[in-house]
């Protein structure tokens, strides 16, 4: 996990790899299968697998910040995803911010915290993000006072 993001290795090279193919929040959508290829090539992170972790970070019901914008079907809890040739993604603003938050371009920012890492079975358990932020705001709050 990440100190800046909370995110991990993949999510991180994922985020990564969308701002390289210059689909970024706002930009042009790019194919899946192009994305998946590209993180093949530099991150050495299977296709398949990459292309799951890319639908969870886009999935409302799974991410409750998400970080990749989809266009396509991403799936359901019932059914599984179109293939990646036919979907396309980009990040979100969120996206953009976890990942300059990652390159030192822009404080840390909680999103591993709040999101948990469920998506990849893992053992953090999600928070709920109104909890997460108004426990940041107190704790702002308190070191205003204090100084």
């Amino acid at each position: 996990m990440s100190a800046a993001t909370g995110l991990g290795p993949i999510e991180t090279s994922l985020l990564a790899t969308h701002e390289a193919l210059d689909a970024g929040s706002g930009r042009d959508y790019v194919k899946n299968a192009r994305i998946l290829e590209a993180l093949d090539r530099a991150h050495q992170i299977a296709p398949l697998f990459g292309y799951r972790v890319v639908c969870d970070l886009a999935r409302p019901y799974v991410s409750h910040l998400r970080s990749v914008d989809f266009n396509g079907n991403y799936g359901s809890p019932d059914f599984s995803e179109a293939s990646a040739r036919y979907t396309e993604s980009r990040l979100t603003p969120l996206g953009d911010v976890a990942l300059d938050a990652e390159n030192g371009r822009h404080p840390a920012v909680p999103v591993g915290i709040i999101n948990g890492t469920s998506h990849l079975d893992g053992m953090m358990p999600p928070l709920a993000p109104e909890r997460v932020v108004t426990a940041l705001l107190a704790a702002n709050e308190g070191s205003r006072t204090r100084s």
